[in-house]
């Protein structure tokens, strides 16, 4: 006998379900390999330009990266996020920007790690999309998480522009034991 064939809506949902756990899993492999470049002394820069280039040839979306070669370092658990926050940034813009190009900027400023991930795609209301963004409100969230900062630009027919601002811990000074 054979099989009845699924209908559309099924077939829908059969993608969005792979979309997930494919995303889900590029996100953990990010996570893992941050947490491995800062426990082997490895660069930040270096992961996330991996990172990028991966989404890039797994998606044929052009993406430029520009990643100052002295990023300050984060701990373990920032790097995580930033990467986590620069995949959902990356995965809305293939999901919903219709870009044709994704430029991704990391470097210090005022200090600060500053990442902007910037789309030349169709760009969207923000008060009309923040109530129901899920992704939106988890970037914000994991952004929160690190003592960071997201904002979000964006205009329909005008692209998107998701900036992270994540304070650089500073060295503590350093004490004299024993000293009177």
């Amino acid at each position: 006998a054979a099989e009845p064939e699924l209908s559309a809506e099924v077939q829908a949902l059969t993608g969005e379900i792979a979309s997930a756990v494919d995303a889900g899993i590029a996100e953990a492999r990010d996570a893992v390999a941050a947490l491995r470049a800062s426990d082997s002394g490895g660069r930040f820069q270096d992961v996330l330009e991996r990172s990028l280039q991966q989404f890039e040839d797994r998606f044929g979306l052009r993406v430029d990266a520009n990643c100052e070669p002295d990023l300050p370092v984060l701990s373990a658990r920032a790097e995580a996020e930033v990467l986590r926050i620069v995949h959902e940034a990356l995965t809305n813009v293939r999901r919903h920007a219709d870009a044709t190009v994704v430029r991704v900027r990391a470097a210090l400023e005022d200090g600060r790690f500053v990442l902007e991930v910037r789309d030349n795609g169709r760009g969207f209301d923000l008060l009309a999309a923040d109530a129901g963004a899920y992704g939106l409100a988890g970037m914000r969230e994991r952004a929160s998480l690190i003592g960071g900062e997201l904002m979000i630009e964006s205009a329909p027919h005008q692209g998107t522009t998701v900036r992270l601002l994540v304070p650089v811990p500073v060295d503590p000074p350093l004490v004299a034991v024993g000293v009177p």
